[in-house]
Order: structure tokens, then sequence, then C-alpha cells
């Protein structure tokens, strides 16, 4: 994924820190977390990996690429499982999978 480093910044204006070219850094409830684009990583504040599986990764990629958008459901379905038939309920596991690996109950970032 190549996106350019001034349309990164401006999608993701809610967000605290960058830390490389593909590196998303945020504060939440005094956590850290680094989204790595580029290896594909959800870090905690010691960096330490959060596992998420592919999937919720994608849709968490999708929509920090699009932050500040509408993104329907029917997009992320397209940019994730590409093609695959899958209900709704793939993507609601996949919200719910980075809601609790962000502590996101009060369903603020997602």
């Amino acid at each position: 994924m190549n996106i350019p480093l001034g349309k990164l910044l401006d999608r993701c204006k809610d967000i605290i820190g960058l830390i490389s070219r593909y590196s998303l850094t945020f504060n939440r409830k005094k956590s850290r977390y680094i989204v790595d684009l580029e290896s594909k990583l959800l870090l905690d504040h010691a960096n330490q990996e959060i596992s998420l599986r592919r999937q919720a990764f994608q849709v968490l990629e999708q929509l920090i690429i699009n932050q500040g958008k509408p993104v329907t459901k029917e997009k992320l379905i397209d940019a994730v499982w590409q093609g695959t038939i899958v209900t709704d309920d793939s993507l609601v596991k996949a919200i719910g999978d980075i809601r609790k690996a962000l502590d996101d109950s009060s369903h603020k970032i997602v």
C-alpha cells in the first residue's frame, strides 16, 4: 500500500502522532496504540503486538485510510474479502475484534 504522507495526515486528523510513513500512534484511555500499516501490526504502549485476525486488521486499515469519510459496509466487504461471498456477520465480527483490541467498549473509535 502506497499512501502519500500528506493524504494520510489529512485523513487522520484526530490521531495524535505519526511515527513513520506507515505507522500511526494514537492515545486512548491513557493507553497508546500503534497501527503499523506496512507491517500489518497493532501494537500496545509497550510495543507488544495485539493479535488481530487478518480481516479485522484490514477493516481497521480501511477505516484509517478513509478516516473522516463515511465508509459503506459494501466498500469494507469488497476491500477486505475481495469477491468472497460473506455475510454482514463477518464485518460485525471484525469490528468487534477491533473494539476489543482497542478497549473501545463505548464505540468511540470504531
